[in-house]
């Protein structure tokens, strides 16, 4: 069993889940996070600046 973390895109009117365990995350999602103009992924990146990683 996997726990997920609720994203909420803005743009749409829906819930997106992500995985909280990275080995369950698309090969690319750093590089698509780096990328979305939403607020989930806008926080995202800020939250792993704020965590000492790269965003």
């Amino acid at each position: 069993m996997a726990d997920f973390e609720i994203w909420w895109m803005d743009e749409r009117a829906q819930i997106r889940l992500k995985p909280v365990d990275p080995a369950y995350l698309v090969e690319d999602f750093d590089r698509w996070v780096a990328h979305e103009n939403s607020v989930a992924a806008a926080q995202w990146r800020q939250r792993a600046r704020g965590a000492g990683g790269e965003a």
